[in-house]
């Protein structure tokens, strides 16, 4: 890992067949402290070791994430005190996770709730769909189960790496089947549009300008652009 207090910048960076193409924003200084209380999380799901990074003392895994066959991997965790719960998803640490990231052949990805079609990274894209039913039934457990008010709560969807890439689809998948705009709708388990955050670091190139630019338009609409942050070395 590295440390947040030497990267003020954060992007989103587009996946296309010939180029990549890098789309800089600046990081509020405020947002600091919340990033690195996600990066903390990370190291529950990563092998990557990281000094400076803490667990706070509330925090647990709920539930493990993981499809043998492509090695995704990840977990759900809570944290009560702070009304946090968290989706983090493990970057590459192994010839499956290599195989995932070397398959940077493009498919149609089509937006949640749209029937807008983009290009992306096929093995990032996959890898999220091997567990993705997964996903869904532990994070409507947790909040079905072991939250009394999920209106209270914020989602942070997180990762490393590769496991950022994963990170990108699985937060545009709560916003079709875990949230909602007031967050009272029981087919969306409680939890308001506006308390979903995706911050991603060292995020790999995940699809093309036009899902970057879509992906950004659904948080602007949904809950807000400041929710998103992909972070860098700088």
């Amino acid at each position: 890992m590295f440390p947040l207090s030497t990267t003020m910048e954060a992007s989103y960076e587009c996946f296309a067949p010939t180029r990549i193409v890098m789309c800089y924003t600046k990081i509020h200084p405020s947002k600091i402290s919340q990033m690195i209380y996600y990066e903390n999380m990370l190291t529950f799901s990563t092998n990557v070791r990281c000094e400076d990074c803490t667990s706070p003392q509330h925090f647990w895994a709920n539930q493990y994430l993981h499809n043998p066959n492509r090695d995704s991997a990840g977990y759900i965790g809570l944290d009560e005190q702070e009304k946090k719960t968290m989706l983090s998803f493990r970057g590459t640490v192994n010839f499956k996770n290599l195989l995932n990231d070397a398959n940077a052949v493009s498919e149609y990805y089509t937006f949640p709730e749209t029937s807008m079609k983009v290009n992306v990274h096929k093995g990032f894209h996959q890898a999220y769909l091997s567990f993705q039913a997964q996903v869904r039934q532990s994070f409507k457990n947790l909040l079905t189960t072991r939250i009394k008010d999920p209106k209270l709560y914020t989602l942070a969807v997180v990762g490393h790496s590769l496991g950022g890439s994963i990170a990108a689809f699985a937060a545009l998948d709560v916003f079709s089947f875990g949230s909602s705009n007031t967050g009272l709708v029981p087919s969306t388990f409680g939890l308001p549009h506006k308390n979903v955050y995706l911050h991603t670091y060292g995020q790999l190139a995940t699809g093309d300008k036009a899902f970057a630019q879509q992906l950004y338009n659904i948080f602007e609409k949904k809950a807000t652009i400041a929710n998103v942050a992909r972070v860098t070395n700088s």
